[in-house]
C-alpha cells in the first residue's frame, strides 16, 4: 500500500505542475487577452519592449514594417492593425491592414489601406512630416517620418549619352534670379532638384560632364503639382585633327534650288556692330570662310535652314573636304570656340526695285556642336512688293501747297546713306499722305529698316521733316510709330581759322544718329571766310535741316579749309529755330576751328561708334541656332522609363527617341512599378496611389 502511494505521489505531483504550467502559459494568457480585449481595449496583448518599427514609411509600396525580439506566430498577428494620424492633426487617421509574416517570424509587415494611400499622395507636400502610429499588439506609441515620392516643386530626370547610357556623376545646375543649385546624378544617370519653380523668376539648368558637349535649357513649365521632367542626351566631344581649327562654310540657294550669286554674308560677334568679316558668293552660290587652308578629312556638320518654313535640320557627316573654291582665310583669332557669332545674309544678286530674296538672320556658337567646321545649306524665299499703308503720318502746323513734294528715304543699318529715295507732289495723294503712294514696286526682305520723311517747297527747302524712325518689314508689309512732319530747324555755327586767303570755304556731312546709327541727312557748305577785326578769319555755317530733340554728328569733309575734328550737338529749342524764322540769329551753337588745306593733310577723324562697315542687328530679327535646333535633329532620347520594385528598388531603364508618352505602362502586368519620365512634363506612374 506504502508502495502503492509512492508511486501515485509522483504522478499527482506531475499532473497538477503541467496543468499550472498550462494555465499561466503566454498562449493561455494570449487567448484570455483576447476574450478581455473584446470587452476592453484598454488591456494590450505585448510587453511593448518586444517590438520596434523602421523609422520611415515606404512611400512606393505603403509598408509599414515592425521587428519583435522573438519569434511570432501567423495566427498571433494576422488579424492585428496600426493606426497612423499626422502630429498636430490628431483628427486624421490612416490605417494599415497586415500584410505579411517573414519566415523567421520576426518582421511582420502592413500595408497602408488603399483609400488612405491616395490621400497620403497629393503630389503638393502637404502630407510630408511626422505621424504617430499605435499598434493593436501593444500601448506604446511611436513616431515615423513620411516623404511623398512624387513631390511638387521638383525637376528630375535623366542625363543619358548618345547611345542611352546613363551618364554617372554628371553635373547638374539650376540658376534661378538669386539661388543656385547644383546636384550630380547616381548611378542611374538620375537626379532630383528641389526648388521653387511656381514663381515668374526664370530657371535655367544646365548639365555638363567631362570629355561631353555641355546643355543647358530655360525652364517654361511651371508645375503647381508633381515632377518637371527634364531629361538630356550629351554627345562627346570630337576631337580636331588640330586645335583651334575652325571654318564655315555656305551654300545659298532660293526655294526653287536656284543658286544665288552675289550673296552678301556679315559675320559679327553678337552684341557689337563691327563686321568681322564677310564675303559674296560665286557664281554656285558658294562661300567658305576659315582659319585654315589644312583639312584632314574631320567631321563636319551640315545645317539647312530654310525660309518661310524656318526649319533648321543638323546632322553629322564625315571626311570634310570643302565644295567651295570662294575661299576667304581669316585669321586664327576671328573665329573663337566659345563665343557666340551672329551672321546675317542678304541676296544683292538684284536691285531693290526688282524682286529680291527675303534676308536670314542666326546666332550660332562652336561649342554648340559636335565639329569644327559647319556647312550651312540655305534656302532665301522671295521678297513682296513694299507697302506703306500701315504707316500713318502726321503734319504738325505746316500747311501743304499744291506745289509742295514729299521725299521718303530708306535706310538700311549696313550704310549710312539711303538706298532707297522717292519723291511725290503733294497734290498727287490724298491727305493723310501715305495711302497713295506709289513705291515703284520697291521689295524689302523682311527685318528692321529706318525711314524719314521730308516735306519741300518749290524751290527744294525742307518746310518740315520727320526724325529718323526704325521701321519693320513682315512680308511687304512696313510697320512703325506714328509718323510726326515738324517744321524744319535751323543753327548757326562760327567757323574761323588763321590764314589770310577770304576765298575759301569748308565743308561738312550732317549725320543724325539713331538707334546707334549715323544717318546722312545732307552736305553743309559755308560762306566764304572773312577777315574779321580779331585778326582771324571768320565765317557762318548753316546748320539745316533739323528736328527737335536730335543728336546729330557734323562730319567735315575735305575742301579748302576744313575743320580739325568732327562736332556732336543736340538740338534744343534754346538752340535752334524754325527755317522760316527770317530776323538774324545771335546765339552760335558750335564754333569751329579749320584749318588751310594748303598747309597741312586732310585725315578723316570719326567717333568711335561711327563704323563704315556696321551692322546693327536687332534680336527680335534674329534666332539663335542653339541647342533646341541642334539637339532636335540630332540623338535625342527624350522619354526615358524607369522600372521599380514594389519596394522602390531599381528593376530596368528604356530610353525612346519619340517625344510621345506611352498611353499605357507595358509593366503593369508584371508588378511592377513604371514612371514615364517625358521631357518638359510632369511625371506619369502606373503606382496605384497616384492613379
Amino acid at each position: 500500500m506504502k508502495k502503492i502511494m509512492f508511486m501515485i505521489l509522483p504522478i499527482t505531483l506531475f499532473i497538477f505542475f503541467f496543468t499550472t504550467q498550462l494555465f499561466f502559459s503566454p498562449a493561455t494568457k494570449a487567448c484570455a487577452a483576447v476574450k478581455t480585449t473584446n470587452h476592453s481595449a484598454k488591456h494590450s496583448l505585448y510587453s511593448s519592449s518586444l517590438f520596434s518599427y523602421n523609422q520611415t514609411i515606404n512611400p512606393w509600396n505603403h509598408t509599414i514594417t515592425l521587428k519583435s525580439k522573438r519569434i511570432m506566430r501567423k495566427k498571433e498577428v494576422i488579424r492585428s492593425t496600426l493606426t497612423l494620424s499626422k502630429k498636430g492633426k490628431k483628427k486624421q487617421i490612416y490605417r494599415a491592414k497586415f500584410a505579411s509574416l517573414s519566415s523567421n517570424g520576426k518582421k511582420i509587415t502592413y500595408t497602408i489601406t488603399k483609400k488612405d494611400q491616395k490621400k497620403l499622395c497629393p503630389s503638393n507636400r502637404s502630407k510630408n512630416g511626422k505621424y504617430i502610429v499605435k499598434s493593436s499588439l501593444f500601448s506604446k506609441r511611436n513616431i515615423l517620418s513620411y516623404h511623398e515620392r512624387i513631390p511638387s516643386n521638383t525637376i528630375a530626370g535623366f542625363i543619358v549619352n548618345d547611345i542611352g547610357k546613363p551618364l554617372v556623376k554628371a553635373t547638374v545646375i539650376l540658376n534661378g534670379k538669386n539661388k543656385k543649385i547644383t546636384v550630380r546624378t547616381d548611378s542611374h544617370g538620375y537626379y532630383k532638384i528641389t526648388a521653387d519653380i511656381t514663381t515668374s523668376k526664370p530657371h535655367t539648368i544646365s548639365v555638363s560632364k567631362s570629355g561631353y558637349l555641355s546643355q543647358s535649357r530655360k525652364l517654361k513649365n511651371k508645375l503647381s503639382k508633381g515632377i518637371l521632367c527634364e531629361n538630356f542626351t550629351l554627345s562627346k566631344k570630337r576631337a580636331s585633327c588640330q586645335a583651334n581649327n575652325h571654318s564655315i562654310e555656305f551654300e545659298i540657294k532660293k526655294n526653287q534650288d536656284q543658286s544665288l550669286s552675289n550673296t552678301a554674308v556679315y559675320i559679327v560677334q553678337k552684341g557689337t556692330s563691327t563686321i568681322l568679316f564677310s564675303g559674296k558668293t560665286d557664281s554656285l552660290g558658294q562661300l567658305l570662310f576659315s582659319n585654315t587652308d589644312t583639312f584632314c578629312n574631320d567631321e563636319y556638320s551640315v545645317i539647312e535652314r530654310s525660309d518661310p518654313s524656318n526649319t533648321t535640320r543638323v546632322s553629322i557627316q564625315k571626311k570634310y573636304h570643302p565644295k567651295s573654291k570662294n575661299h576667304f582665310l581669316i585669321t586664327k583669332d576671328l573665329l573663337n570656340h566659345d563665343k557666340e557669332y551672329t551672321i546675317f545674309v542678304q541676296d544683292l544678286s538684284s536691285s531693290v526695285q526688282t524682286p529680291c530674296s527675303q534676308t536670314m538672320q542666326f546666332s550660332f556658337r562652336f561649342s554648340d556642336f559636335m565639329t569644327d567646321h559647319l556647312y550651312f545649306s540655305l534656302h532665301l524665299s522671295d521678297c513682296q512688293t513694299l507697302s506703306l499703308q500701315h504707316i500713318t503720318l502726321q503734319t504738325k502746323d505746316i500747311t501743304l501747297l499744291p506745289t509742295d513734294f514729299v521725299s521718303c528715304s530708306i535706310y538700311t543699318s549696313l550704310k549710312h546713306t539711303p538706298f532707297y529715295t522717292n519723291e511725290w507732289h503733294v497734290s498727287d495723294i490724298s491727305e493723310n499722305l501715305l495711302s497713295g503712294l506709289d513705291i515703284k514696286k520697291l521689295c524689302l526682305p523682311d527685318g528692321t529698316y529706318f525711314i524719314q520723311f521730308t516735306l519741300y517747297n518749290q524751290t527744294h527747302t525742307a518746310k518740315a521733316l520727320s526724325s529718323v524712325l526704325p521701321v519693320s518689314v513682315l512680308r511687304g508689309k512696313a510697320y512703325a510709330d506714328t509718323i510726326i512732319l515738324q517744321k524744319a530747324q535751323k543753327a548757326l555755327s562760327l567757323n574761323f581759322a588763321e590764314y589770310t586767303s577770304t576765298s575759301l570755304q569748308a565743308s561738312f556731312d550732317l549725320y543724325q544718329k539713331k538707334n546707334h546709327n549715323y544717318f546722312y541727312q545732307t552736305t553743309l557748305h559755308s560762306m566764304p571766310f572773312f577777315l574779321a577785326a580779331s585778326g582771324f578769319q571768320h565765317t557762318e555755317l548753316w546748320l539745316a535741316p533739323l528736328y527737335q530733340n536730335e543728336e546729330y554728328l557734323l562730319l567735315p569733309k575735305k575742301n579748302s579749309a576744313f575743320a580739325s575734328s568732327y562736332y556732336i550737338f543736340h538740338t534744343t529749342l534754346e538752340n535752334t529755330t524754325p527755317f522760316d524764322y527770317q530776323n538774324p540769329l545771335t546765339k552760335y551753337m558750335l564754333k569751329i576751328y579749320c584749318q588751310n588745306s594748303n598747309t597741312s593733310s586732310f585725315q578723316k577723324k570719326v567717333p568711335n561708334d561711327f563704323y563704315e562697315q556696321s551692322l546693327y542687328l536687332l534680336e527680335n530679327d534674329s534666332f539663335v541656332l542653339s541647342q533646341k535646333e541642334i539637339t532636335q535633329s540630332q540623338t535625342t532620347f527624350p522619354c526615358i522609363s524607369i522600372s521599380y520594385k514594389r519596394n522602390g528598388a531599381f528593376a530596368s531603364m528604356s530610353v525612346s527617341k519619340s517625344s510621345n508618352a506611352p498611353r499605357t505602362f507595358i509593366y503593369k502586368k508584371s508588378g511592377l512599378i513604371t514612371d514615364i519620365y517625358l521631357n518638359h512634363s510632369s511625371l506619369k506612374t502606373n503606382q496605384p496611389s497616384y492613379q
